[in-house]
């Protein structure tokens, strides 16, 4: 995974986010201030670079990554925000670097096409 993430940081991909990869990332806040781990100013460095870098493309949903992900709801896969990110790699054609097992078991199961890749999996 580590090399995977250096990768990443020199340049060699191009990245995109949402304004909910940055919810995702304050729930994960969340659980890190409620095992006392968190660190603010980490967490402050991070959001800036994600909204200031050019190295980072923000995209935004349309009415078709919202209804699709509502339909992977109803198939089953109840949390919302990773059915948006899904959704939002699958209609703009995008990997979606994750290291969610069980939504891409999820994805897989039930024959969805799989855009998911671990930093383990980021080519060379």
């Amino acid at each position: 995974m580590e090399e995977g993430l250096r990768r990443l940081r020199r340049g060699e991909a191009a990245l995109y986010y949402s304004q909910f990869s940055i919810l995702e990332a304050l729930w994960t806040a969340v659980r890190s201030i409620r095992r006392g781990r968190f660190n603010a100013e980490r967490f402050r460095a991070g959001l800036l670079s994600l909204t200031f870098s050019p190295r980072f493309t923000r995209i935004t949903e349309n009415v078709e990554v919202y209804t699709e992900a509502l339909k992977l709801y109803e198939m089953g896969h109840e949390d919302l925000i990773d059915n948006i990110l899904y959704q939002d790699s699958r209609v703009f054609d995008l990997k979606f670097l994750t290291l969610d097992e069980e939504l891409r078991e999820f994805i897989r199961g039930r024959g969805l096409r799989d855009t998911t890749i671990t930093p383990e999996e980021l080519p060379l």
